[in-house]
Protein backbone atom coordinates (compact mmCIF):
# COMPACT_ATOMS: atom_id res chain seq x y z
CA UNK A 1 0.00 0.00 0.00
CA UNK A 2 1.45 3.38 -1.00
CA UNK A 3 1.64 6.15 1.54
CA UNK A 4 -1.31 8.44 0.93
CA UNK A 5 -0.54 12.18 0.87
CA UNK A 6 -3.07 12.64 3.65
CA UNK A 7 -0.92 10.59 6.06
CA UNK A 8 2.51 12.06 5.28
CA UNK A 9 2.72 14.00 8.57
CA UNK A 10 1.00 11.17 10.39
CA UNK A 11 3.70 8.71 9.29
CA UNK A 12 6.43 11.00 10.64
CA UNK A 13 4.65 11.11 14.00
CA UNK A 14 4.15 7.34 13.93
CA UNK A 15 7.89 6.73 13.44
CA UNK A 16 8.76 9.12 16.27
CA UNK A 17 6.27 7.52 18.68
CA UNK A 18 7.30 4.02 17.60
CA UNK A 19 10.95 4.87 18.27
CA UNK A 20 10.42 6.12 21.81
CA UNK A 21 7.95 3.25 22.41
CA UNK A 22 9.12 1.38 25.48
CA UNK A 23 12.56 3.06 25.38
CA UNK A 24 11.13 6.02 27.26
CA UNK A 25 10.35 3.64 30.12
CA UNK A 26 13.77 2.02 30.62
CA UNK A 27 16.31 4.31 28.93
CA UNK A 28 18.84 5.37 30.17
CA UNK A 29 19.56 2.43 32.40
CA UNK A 30 22.29 0.76 34.43
CA UNK A 31 26.01 1.36 34.39
CA UNK A 32 27.30 3.50 31.56
CA UNK A 33 24.37 5.93 31.77
CA UNK A 34 26.90 8.76 31.54
CA UNK A 35 27.34 7.77 27.89
CA UNK A 36 23.68 8.19 26.92
CA UNK A 37 24.02 11.70 25.50
CA UNK A 38 26.90 10.60 23.27
CA UNK A 39 25.00 7.41 22.46
CA UNK A 40 21.96 9.35 21.22
CA UNK A 41 24.16 11.61 19.09
CA UNK A 42 25.93 8.58 17.62
CA UNK A 43 22.61 6.87 16.92
CA UNK A 44 21.42 10.00 15.14
CA UNK A 45 24.36 9.69 12.73
CA UNK A 46 23.57 5.99 12.27
CA UNK A 47 19.91 6.81 11.64
CA UNK A 48 20.91 9.06 8.72
CA UNK A 49 22.64 6.08 7.11
CA UNK A 50 19.60 3.88 7.77
CA UNK A 51 17.36 6.54 6.22
CA UNK A 52 19.25 6.14 2.94
CA UNK A 53 18.55 2.40 3.02
CA UNK A 54 14.91 2.81 4.00
CA UNK A 55 14.33 5.23 1.13
CA UNK A 56 15.76 2.68 -1.31
CA UNK A 57 13.69 -0.12 0.24
CA UNK A 58 10.56 1.98 -0.07
CA UNK A 59 11.08 3.02 -3.68
CA UNK A 60 11.98 -0.52 -4.79
CA UNK A 61 9.02 -1.94 -2.86
CA UNK A 62 11.04 -4.59 -1.00
CA UNK A 63 9.18 -3.65 2.19
CA UNK A 64 6.61 -6.20 1.05
CA UNK A 65 9.37 -8.60 2.18
CA UNK A 66 9.47 -10.28 -1.20
CA UNK A 67 13.23 -10.62 -1.55
CA UNK A 68 13.35 -13.30 -4.23
CA UNK A 69 11.31 -15.06 -6.90
CA UNK A 70 11.86 -18.26 -4.93
CA UNK A 71 8.73 -19.05 -2.89
CA UNK A 72 10.58 -21.02 -0.18
CA UNK A 73 13.27 -18.36 0.23
CA UNK A 74 10.66 -15.61 0.56
CA UNK A 75 8.76 -17.48 3.24
CA UNK A 76 11.97 -18.32 5.11
CA UNK A 77 12.86 -14.64 5.25
CA UNK A 78 9.33 -13.73 6.32
CA UNK A 79 9.46 -16.26 9.17
CA UNK A 80 12.82 -14.80 10.21
CA UNK A 81 11.25 -11.32 10.20
CA UNK A 82 8.26 -12.57 12.21
CA UNK A 83 10.53 -13.98 14.93
CA UNK A 84 12.20 -10.58 15.19
CA UNK A 85 8.81 -8.83 15.35
CA UNK A 86 7.58 -11.23 18.04
CA UNK A 87 10.63 -10.61 20.25
CA UNK A 88 10.16 -6.86 19.80
CA UNK A 89 6.50 -7.18 20.80
CA UNK A 90 7.30 -9.26 23.88
CA UNK A 91 9.90 -6.76 25.11
CA UNK A 92 7.65 -3.76 24.46
CA UNK A 93 4.64 -5.24 26.25
CA UNK A 94 6.72 -6.58 29.12
CA UNK A 95 8.41 -3.23 29.81
CA UNK A 96 5.08 -1.41 29.95
CA UNK A 97 3.06 -3.99 31.90
CA UNK A 98 5.66 -4.46 34.63
CA UNK A 99 6.09 -0.69 35.02
CA UNK A 100 2.36 -0.33 35.68
CA UNK A 101 2.26 -3.46 37.84
CA UNK A 102 5.15 -2.36 40.05
CA UNK A 103 4.48 1.36 40.37
CA UNK A 104 0.96 2.34 39.34
CA UNK A 105 -1.28 -0.65 40.07
CA UNK A 106 0.68 -3.00 42.36
CA UNK A 107 -2.49 -4.64 43.72
CA UNK A 108 -3.75 -5.63 40.28
CA UNK A 109 -2.66 -8.90 38.69
CA UNK A 110 0.06 -8.40 36.08
CA UNK A 111 -1.71 -10.97 33.87
CA UNK A 112 -4.90 -8.87 33.92
CA UNK A 113 -2.95 -5.72 33.02
CA UNK A 114 -1.15 -7.63 30.31
CA UNK A 115 -4.38 -9.01 28.84
CA UNK A 116 -5.94 -5.54 28.70
CA UNK A 117 -2.88 -4.05 27.00
CA UNK A 118 -2.40 -6.83 24.42
CA UNK A 119 -6.09 -7.08 23.54
CA UNK A 120 -6.30 -3.32 23.10
CA UNK A 121 -3.22 -3.41 20.84
CA UNK A 122 -4.80 -6.26 18.88
CA UNK A 123 -8.04 -4.31 18.51
CA UNK A 124 -6.13 -1.37 16.99
CA UNK A 125 -4.12 -3.73 14.79
CA UNK A 126 -7.36 -5.12 13.38
CA UNK A 127 -8.57 -1.64 12.39
CA UNK A 128 -7.66 0.28 9.26
CA UNK A 129 -4.19 1.80 9.20
CA UNK A 130 -5.59 5.33 9.31
CA UNK A 131 -6.78 4.75 12.90
CA UNK A 132 -3.21 4.14 14.08
CA UNK A 133 -2.01 7.08 11.98
CA UNK A 134 -4.50 9.46 13.58
CA UNK A 135 -3.74 8.23 17.11
CA UNK A 136 -0.01 8.67 16.41
CA UNK A 137 -0.52 12.28 15.33
CA UNK A 138 -2.46 13.29 18.44
CA UNK A 139 -0.16 11.27 20.70
CA UNK A 140 2.86 13.01 19.17
CA UNK A 141 1.43 16.49 19.83
CA UNK A 142 0.56 15.66 23.45
CA UNK A 143 3.96 13.99 24.01
CA UNK A 144 5.93 16.90 22.53
CA UNK A 145 4.14 19.45 24.71
CA UNK A 146 4.43 17.25 27.80
CA UNK A 147 8.19 16.73 27.48
CA UNK A 148 8.81 20.46 27.14
CA UNK A 149 6.50 21.34 30.05
CA UNK A 150 8.04 18.68 32.30
CA UNK A 151 11.55 19.90 31.47
CA UNK A 152 10.60 23.53 32.25
CA UNK A 153 9.02 22.66 35.59
CA UNK A 154 11.97 20.47 36.54
CA UNK A 155 14.33 23.47 36.32
CA UNK A 156 14.20 24.16 40.11
CA UNK A 157 15.55 20.61 40.63
CA UNK A 158 18.21 20.85 37.92
CA UNK A 159 21.91 20.92 38.78
CA UNK A 160 23.97 21.81 35.70
CA UNK A 161 27.12 20.71 37.49
CA UNK A 162 25.86 17.13 37.17
CA UNK A 163 26.13 17.39 33.40
CA UNK A 164 29.81 18.33 33.51
CA UNK A 165 30.56 15.78 36.21
CA UNK A 166 28.76 12.87 34.58
CA UNK A 167 29.41 13.28 30.85
CA UNK A 168 32.63 11.36 30.24
CA UNK A 169 33.93 9.11 27.48
CA UNK A 170 34.25 5.39 27.91
CA UNK A 171 34.31 3.29 24.75
CA UNK A 172 32.99 0.11 26.37
CA UNK A 173 30.05 1.86 28.05
CA UNK A 174 29.32 3.92 24.94
CA UNK A 175 29.21 0.75 22.83
CA UNK A 176 26.90 -0.95 25.32
CA UNK A 177 24.47 1.97 25.48
CA UNK A 178 24.53 2.46 21.70
CA UNK A 179 23.85 -1.24 21.02
CA UNK A 180 20.92 -1.12 23.45
CA UNK A 181 19.50 2.05 21.89
CA UNK A 182 19.93 0.75 18.36
CA UNK A 183 18.60 -2.75 19.04
CA UNK A 184 15.55 -1.61 21.04
CA UNK A 185 14.69 1.45 18.97
CA UNK A 186 16.64 2.62 15.93
CA UNK A 187 16.81 -0.75 14.17
CA UNK A 188 13.22 -1.68 14.97
CA UNK A 189 12.01 1.15 12.74
CA UNK A 190 12.17 -1.42 9.93
CA UNK A 191 8.91 -2.81 11.40
CA UNK A 192 7.30 0.64 11.16
CA UNK A 193 8.62 0.92 7.59
CA UNK A 194 6.89 -2.34 6.64
CA UNK A 195 3.71 -0.96 8.22
CA UNK A 196 3.93 2.28 6.19
CA UNK A 197 4.80 0.49 2.96
CA UNK A 198 5.93 1.97 -0.33
CA UNK A 199 6.58 5.71 -0.65
CA UNK A 200 7.19 6.29 -4.38
CA UNK A 201 8.50 9.86 -4.11
CA UNK A 202 12.15 9.91 -3.05
CA UNK A 203 12.02 13.34 -1.38
CA UNK A 204 8.86 12.52 0.58
CA UNK A 205 10.30 9.17 1.63
CA UNK A 206 13.52 10.83 2.79
CA UNK A 207 11.65 13.48 4.77
CA UNK A 208 9.44 10.85 6.40
CA UNK A 209 12.31 8.85 7.86
CA UNK A 210 14.71 11.71 8.62
CA UNK A 211 12.06 13.73 10.45
CA UNK A 212 10.69 10.65 12.19
CA UNK A 213 14.12 9.62 13.46
CA UNK A 214 15.07 13.20 14.38
CA UNK A 215 11.91 13.87 16.37
CA UNK A 216 12.02 10.49 18.13
CA UNK A 217 15.67 10.86 19.10
CA UNK A 218 14.97 14.49 20.02
CA UNK A 219 12.36 13.29 22.52
CA UNK A 220 14.85 10.84 24.02
CA UNK A 221 17.54 13.52 24.15
CA UNK A 222 15.28 15.87 26.16
CA UNK A 223 14.37 13.04 28.56
CA UNK A 224 17.99 11.94 29.02
CA UNK A 225 19.10 15.52 29.73
CA UNK A 226 16.27 15.87 32.22
CA UNK A 227 17.25 12.67 34.01
CA UNK A 228 20.97 13.45 34.14
CA UNK A 229 20.50 17.05 35.29
CA UNK A 230 18.11 16.06 38.07
CA UNK A 231 19.33 12.64 39.23
CA UNK A 232 22.92 12.32 38.03
CA UNK A 233 24.21 9.11 36.52
CA UNK A 234 25.18 7.54 39.86
CA UNK A 235 21.53 7.49 40.90
CA UNK A 236 20.33 6.42 37.44
CA UNK A 237 22.22 3.16 37.86
CA UNK A 238 20.16 2.38 40.96
CA UNK A 239 16.64 3.15 39.75
CA UNK A 240 14.73 0.93 37.27
CA UNK A 241 12.67 3.72 35.70
CA UNK A 242 14.76 6.94 35.58
CA UNK A 243 12.35 9.29 33.81
CA UNK A 244 9.46 8.20 36.00
CA UNK A 245 11.62 8.93 39.05
CA UNK A 246 12.36 12.44 37.78
CA UNK A 247 8.74 13.35 37.08
CA UNK A 248 7.61 11.98 40.44
CA UNK A 249 9.62 14.65 42.28
CA UNK A 250 8.56 17.61 40.14
CA UNK A 251 6.08 19.91 41.88
CA UNK A 252 3.88 22.60 40.38
CA UNK A 253 2.65 24.83 43.16
CA UNK A 254 0.48 23.58 45.99
CA UNK A 255 -2.48 22.49 43.90
CA UNK A 256 -0.65 20.11 41.55
CA UNK A 257 2.14 18.37 43.41
CA UNK A 258 3.05 15.56 40.98
CA UNK A 259 3.46 15.42 37.20
CA UNK A 260 4.20 11.72 36.79
CA UNK A 261 0.59 11.11 35.79
CA UNK A 262 1.38 12.79 32.47
CA UNK A 263 4.32 10.47 31.86
CA UNK A 264 2.19 7.39 32.51
CA UNK A 265 -0.03 8.48 29.65
CA UNK A 266 3.06 8.87 27.43
CA UNK A 267 4.29 5.40 28.47
CA UNK A 268 0.89 3.95 27.67
CA UNK A 269 0.27 5.60 24.31
CA UNK A 270 3.81 5.17 22.94
CA UNK A 271 3.95 1.50 23.99
CA UNK A 272 0.43 0.92 22.64
CA UNK A 273 1.27 2.47 19.26
CA UNK A 274 4.42 0.36 19.00
CA UNK A 275 2.65 -2.85 20.02
CA UNK A 276 -0.29 -2.27 17.65
CA UNK A 277 2.02 -1.50 14.71
CA UNK A 278 4.03 -4.66 15.40
CA UNK A 279 0.85 -6.76 15.64
CA UNK A 280 -0.48 -5.20 12.42
CA UNK A 281 2.75 -6.15 10.64
CA UNK A 282 2.71 -9.67 12.12
CA UNK A 283 -0.83 -10.17 10.78
CA UNK A 284 0.13 -8.76 7.37
CA UNK A 285 3.33 -10.77 6.96
CA UNK A 286 1.97 -14.07 8.33
CA UNK A 287 -1.04 -13.87 6.00
CA UNK A 288 1.34 -13.59 3.04
CA UNK A 289 2.73 -16.98 4.01
CA UNK A 290 -0.78 -18.43 4.25
CA UNK A 291 -4.14 -17.42 5.72
CA UNK A 292 -4.23 -20.51 7.95
CA UNK A 293 -0.72 -19.84 9.23
CA UNK A 294 -1.71 -16.23 9.90
CA UNK A 295 -4.70 -17.21 12.03
CA UNK A 296 -2.73 -19.75 14.05
CA UNK A 297 0.15 -17.34 14.59
CA UNK A 298 -1.96 -14.40 15.71
CA UNK A 299 -3.93 -16.47 18.25
CA UNK A 300 -0.75 -18.03 19.66
CA UNK A 301 0.96 -14.61 19.66
CA UNK A 302 -1.81 -13.02 21.72
CA UNK A 303 -1.82 -15.81 24.32
CA UNK A 304 1.99 -15.94 24.55
CA UNK A 305 2.28 -12.15 24.69
CA UNK A 306 -0.14 -11.92 27.62
CA UNK A 307 1.90 -14.45 29.62
CA UNK A 308 5.31 -13.09 28.64
CA UNK A 309 4.36 -9.45 29.25
CA UNK A 310 3.42 -10.30 32.84
CA UNK A 311 6.64 -12.20 33.56
CA UNK A 312 9.32 -10.69 35.79
CA UNK A 313 11.68 -13.49 34.73
CA UNK A 314 11.36 -12.39 31.11
CA UNK A 315 11.91 -8.77 32.15
CA UNK A 316 15.22 -9.63 33.79
CA UNK A 317 16.17 -11.64 30.72
CA UNK A 318 15.14 -8.92 28.23
CA UNK A 319 17.42 -6.34 29.85
CA UNK A 320 20.39 -8.65 29.35
CA UNK A 321 23.03 -7.59 26.84
CA UNK A 322 22.57 -10.88 24.99
CA UNK A 323 18.99 -9.91 24.05
CA UNK A 324 20.26 -6.61 22.64
CA UNK A 325 22.89 -8.49 20.63
CA UNK A 326 20.26 -10.96 19.38
CA UNK A 327 17.97 -8.11 18.28
CA UNK A 328 20.95 -6.42 16.64
CA UNK A 329 21.71 -9.63 14.73
CA UNK A 330 18.12 -9.79 13.44
CA UNK A 331 18.17 -6.12 12.43
CA UNK A 332 21.50 -6.30 10.61
CA UNK A 333 20.41 -9.48 8.78
CA UNK A 334 17.07 -7.96 7.76
CA UNK A 335 18.61 -4.71 6.53
CA UNK A 336 21.32 -6.61 4.65
CA UNK A 337 18.84 -8.98 2.99
CA UNK A 338 16.58 -6.13 1.91
CA UNK A 339 19.58 -4.19 0.59
CA UNK A 340 20.68 -7.17 -1.52
CA UNK A 341 17.13 -7.52 -2.84
CA UNK A 342 17.13 -3.80 -3.69
CA UNK A 343 20.41 -4.10 -5.59
CA UNK A 344 19.01 -7.01 -7.61
CA UNK A 345 15.90 -5.06 -8.55
CA UNK A 346 17.96 -2.03 -9.56
CA UNK A 347 20.14 -4.19 -11.78
CA UNK A 348 17.09 -5.71 -13.48
CA UNK A 349 15.52 -2.30 -14.07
Amino acid sequence: MNLDKTYFKHSICLIAMFLIGNLIIVFPQGNGAEQTVLSILLCFVISLALTTLLVQFSRCNVLSLKVSNNFALNNTFRVFFLIFALISLFVTANDYVLLIDKIRLPNTSAVVLSAIFILLALYLAKQKKKIIYVISLFAFLITAISFVVIFIFSIPNINFELFKQNITFNLKSLTSQTVFLFAHGIGQIIIAAVFIGKIPEKLKSKKTYILGYTLGLGFLFICVLNVILVLGTDLIARVPYPYSSVTSIITLGNSFSRMDGITYFIYFISSLIKASVILKVIIKVSNKISKKFGKILIYSTVITSILVAASEIFNSFSQNVYVSVALLFFEITIFTTLYIATLKRNVKS
